[in-house]
């Protein structure tokens, strides 16, 4: 390749290279040649022109001006005419004027302008000036601290050295040389390098000879026999090499030692205070089985030994060092000791019953009878050694006459007297009761368990008894009133409660001791007693503290009540506070509610049946005849009393909309078109309900008169524009006639209606619309407008999703779905169409980051289910589904995968659970099941019938 130098063409008119950045030419003296140097006014006159001269030759040296030029003294640019702040001592750009030979005077431009910068260098220099003077102050006080930390070594040991004069010259010659260090290391890296050679010991080669062998070490204090291989490793590498020879007295002595620790770990063993059960034939077995402390143990119990020991001399009367320094013995399996020191211990201590309760544990059977008498009559009131004493007794009989002796000793110990009288028959419990409620006239346990056996006649007198020595006892009132309800005294019960709580309020007892006895009273089964106090103790103890109304204080505390009740599962007390409560204030709705709640959840169709007839005798809203007649219905099965209880209600409220429409859905439901007609042209001319006048829409539909429904529907559309539902129903009946444009233009008009176009439904209802007639174009503007309109409503993009999935554009489906999660991150709705959309091998992890968005979604569960369903996960799938319908019982797509899960996998039995459950529930809402139970054709099919027809027609998972 050839280069080719380029051509720029000819040069400006005083051009000269380099001149704009500096690079201006030099020459030397050989340059100069023989021309002469020109006087310094013809140098400066000539300056301008020669400049642009250029020489001929190169090698000739410039003439005029320039040469004149080139002599001018250089400036200084050295390191060492350099400041930092104000860089160098002389002019970067050129020489200086004087040094040019320009000795003309500056203008007054030139002097207006070195003003002007000096101005701007004082500016600049004033700014931070204090705080930069404030910081070269502290910098030098810091260098100032500094050096006078550091002295110099001279002036530091100044005073130490004026000692050295008083050395002699002997101590100067005795001081030791200093030690070569570096010599040292070098020469000790140089031997380090060289390999050396030494001669083995015998000890090594010996060793070596005892690794191939095999040695047995028996340790004499703790008997442990280990065989190991050379002597080498744990505590047998101390051994020296005495051991290494065999010693047949001292291996006899350790053989001993090992057979005596092992009878004493077999003696400690056996159980204290039974005779020992020996196994003849595996004794020896027995013994070579048991487990010895390790090495750490043993030092362990021979410090607390110590320890012990030293507690026992410094302090003899300390009875809890004896029995510690015996229970070291015992757990070191040397129980013969224990027994020696705790039997000096108890000549010492002759009145410590913790001494000898600890020699009676620790002494043989035979021997612990005499010990414990010889205790009792050294201290006859210690209630713990009669106790033991008599629990060592294997005979009944004699076990019972030594708590009698120490009865006669210590008659006022309620617990011996308990122990004698468990080990008494009831004639003989009975006479001991009566001289224990002598002996102990305050005890209520005492008096109450000697009511209990005996008569009706004599309890009577006992609790009046128990009564007069025990006035401020509340517990012995409820017994007494449970003894008259056992008799079938009801009407005394109601006298003994009030007449004791009149008595007792005087005395410190709180609202809570009264209902725990109440409950105490229904868990024994004495419920008129239970109701009695309840009713006796209705506003007792309740203070208003706040200030408030006397009612609401007493509704908010009987609520309280009645739900902790509950909590205890003492039903029948929280029914007992409801009814009272209900007889007190009978216009209080509230507290009919929880009545009514109350016996729906735990009482019988009965129950419920009179709770509601005694709400709607006593309050006549329309509440009351709504739920008394439903029940009837539902429960019952009544249609006749049903019928009878609407009409009541009608004519208690004419004018109320609940009444008329389920009098109306009663009607309908019976198939009684012509009085469900009657019922509702006679409401739409009296109440002016959308409600009404859409349900007179809904049965001209029913009965197939199509015509008069779509005049009803536009007759109520003029009078309640903004109810959406007029408008839907409106497009639907005109697309059922066959009028698709008009019913278009329907859902148009419904859209630009102030109300109407900010519901949802309307929006995904006209889509529905025009995807039935297979016009995607358009449903899909109208979801595009929608998602504008609510950009955070799940349901219209599942919409819009569903929508791409229908026209076959999975690509532009999953896009939106991915927007969709964006915009609402949360939905369960969202994230189980994403899960359905999945391909099989990645849904399990999409699962999880479901999980992670929504703990708690009824159609995100039923999605997880699905999932399972696939693998054939039985349990699994029942748990994600009965969590779906948990979830939210309202979700009749929840319900009816169940009951496919049922259908598949389950029993008939579990399957009728579901439909009744489901019955009883009574879902509307969901993805699927509104389309099945809005279809007209539907409205009065069985609700069961319509979950089994959906349940059949799921799919797991569709292909798209």
């Amino acid at each position: 390749m050839v280069f080719r130098k380029p051509n720029f063409g000819p040069p400006p008119e005083g051009y000269i290279a380099g001149l704009g950045r500096g690079a201006t030419g030099f020459v030397t003296r050989a340059d100069y040649g023989p021309a002469k140097i020109a006087p310094m006014g013809a140098a400066a006159a000539d300056l301008g022109t020669a400049a642009t001269q250029q020489p001929t030759n190169p090698k000739q040296a410039p003439t005029g001006a320039l040469r004149e030029f080139t002599n001018v003294a250089r400036e200084d640019f050295s390191e060492s005419n350099y400041d930092e702040w104000s860089g160098y001592g002389g002019n970067v750009y050129a020489p200086s004027r004087a040094s040019a030979g320009f000795t003309g005077v500056d203008d007054a431009e030139d002097n207006e302008a070195d003003q002007v910068f000096n101005r701007v260098d004082e500016f600049m220099d004033s700014r931070r000036k204090k705080k930069r003077e404030e910081k070269l102050k502290e910098i030098e006080a810091k260098i100032s601290k500094e050096k006078a930390a550091k002295q110099d070594l001279t002036n530091q040991f100044k005073d130490l050295k004026g000692h050295l004069a008083d050395v002699s010259r002997a101590e100067w010659e005795s001081l030791p040389d200093a030690p070569d260090l570096v010599k040292r290391s070098i020469k000790q890296r140089e031997a380090a390098k060289v390999q050396r050679y030494m001669p083995v010991p015998d000890s090594v080669i010996n060793s070596a000879r005892l690794d191939s062998s095999s040695t047995t070490i028996i340790d004499p204090n703790s008997g442990m026999a280990s065989t190991l291989i050379g002597g080498s490793s744990g505590f047998a590498s101390t051994m020296n090499s005495g051991m290494m020879s065999t010693n047949l007295t001292e291996l006899g002595q350790a053989r001993g030692q090992l057979l005596q620790m092992k009878l004493d770990k077999a003696q400690s063993d056996s159980v204290i205070g039974k005779t020992p059960q020996v196994n003849k034939e595996g004794y020896m077995t027995d013994l070579n089985s048991l487990s010895f402390n390790s090495m750490h143990e043993i030092n362990d119990f021979k410090k607390a030994r110590a320890l012990l020991k030293s507690v026992i001399t410094s302090n003899p009367n300390s009875a809890s060092g004896w029995i510690a320094a015996a229970r070291v013995e015992e757990l070191d399996g040397k129980i013969q000791q224990a027994r020696n020191i705790i039997a000096q211990a108890t000549q010492n201590f002759l009145d410590n019953e913790d001494i000898w309760l600890e020699a009676a544990r620790l002494s043989p059977p035979e021997k612990t009878k005499a010990l414990l008498a010889k205790a009792v009559s050294l201290m006859p009131k210690s209630k713990k050694l009669w106790l033991q004493a008599s629990r060592k007794e294997q005979d009944m009989g004699i076990r019972k006459s030594v708590l009698m002796k120490a009865l006669e000793q210590i008659s006022s110990d309620i617990e011996i007297w308990k122990e004698t009288i468990s080990l008494s028959n009831p004639d003989e419990a009975k006479a001991l009761l009566y001289k224990a409620t002598e002996a102990i006239p305050d005890s209520t346990e005492l008096w109450l368990a000697l009511a209990k056996l005996e008569t009706y006649e004599n309890a009577r007198i006992v609790l009046n008894k128990a009564i007069e020595h025990l006035p401020a006892d509340h517990t012995i009132w409820t017994n007494a009133a449970k003894l008259e309800e056992a008799q079938g005294n009801t009407k005394q019960v109601e006298k003994i409660v009030s007449r004791s709580i009149k008595k007792l309020s005087g005395h410190a007892i709180k609202r809570e001791q009264w209902l725990r006895e109440a409950v105490s009273a229904e868990e024994s089964g004495s419920l008129v007693t239970c109701r009695a106090i309840i009713q006796g103790t209705m506003e007792y103890g309740i203070e208003d503290e706040s200030g408030g109304s006397r009612v609401k204080v007493l509704k908010r505390v009987w609520l309280e009540n009645a739900d902790a009740c509950i909590a205890q599962s003492a039903i029948e007390t929280a029914r007992a506070i409801y009814f009272n409560a209900i007889k007190l204030y009978p216009l209080k709705k509230s507290l009919w509610f929880h009545a009514i709640k109350l016996e729906e959840q735990y009482g019988s169709k009965q129950n419920v049946s009179d709770i509601l007839t005694r709400a709607k005798e006593s309050t006549k809203d329309t509440f009351s005849y709504l739920k008394l007649a439903k029940h009837v219905w539902k429960s019952l099965g009544d249609a006749q009393k049903t019928s009878q209880i609407l009409h009541e209600g009608f004519k208690e409220h004419p004018y109320s909309e609940d009444i008329v429409l389920a009098l109306q859905k009663f009607e309908r439901e019976n198939k009684n078109y012509e009085a469900a007609l009657e019922i509702l042209e006679k409401a739409c001319s009296q109440i002016q309900s959308e409600r009404v006048h859409m349900q007179a829409v809904q049965l001209q539909r029913e009965i197939g008169n199509l015509p008069k429904a779509l005049e009803l529907v536009e007759q109520a559309i003029k009078t309640f524009t903004g109810f959406y539902k007029l408008w839907l129903i409106k497009a639907q009946v005109l697309e059922k006639l066959g009028q698709v444009e008009e019913a278009r233009k329907t859902y148009d008009h419904a859209l630009q209606t102030e109300g109407v176009k900010q519901k949802k439904q309307v929006w995904i209802c006209f889509a529905s619309f025009e995807i039935g007639q297979e016009s995607y174009t358009r449903a899909r503007t109208i979801l595009q407008k929608a998602r504008i309109r609510m950009a955070d409503d799940e349901d219209v993009w599942v919409a819009s999703v569903k929508l791409e999935i229908i026209s076959d554009n999975l690509k532009i489906s999953q896009n939106l779905l991915s927007q969709a999660l964006q915009k609402c991150p949360s939905s369960g709705k969202l994230w189980a169409l994403f899960i359905d959309l999945e391909p099989a091998a990645t849904r399990k992890a999409q699962v999880m980051n479901a999980l992670k968005a929504n703990e708690n979604d009824s159609n995100l569960f039923v999605a997880i289910a699905k999932v399972f369903w696939v693998d054939r996960k039985g349990e699994k799938i029942r748990k994600w589904l009965s969590n779906a319908v948990k979830s939210n019982k309202d979700n009749g797509d929840a319900w009816a995968h169940l009951l496919r899960y049922e259908m598949e996998f389950g029993t008939a039995e579990s399957k009728h659970e579901v439909l009744q459950e489901f019955k009883e529930t009574d879902p509307h809402h969901g993805e699927v099941w509104p389309t099945y139970t809005k279809k007209v054709e539907n409205w009065r099919v069985n609700a069961c019938e319509l979950l089994e027809k959906m349940a059949v027609g799921i799919e797991l998972f569709k292909e798209v």
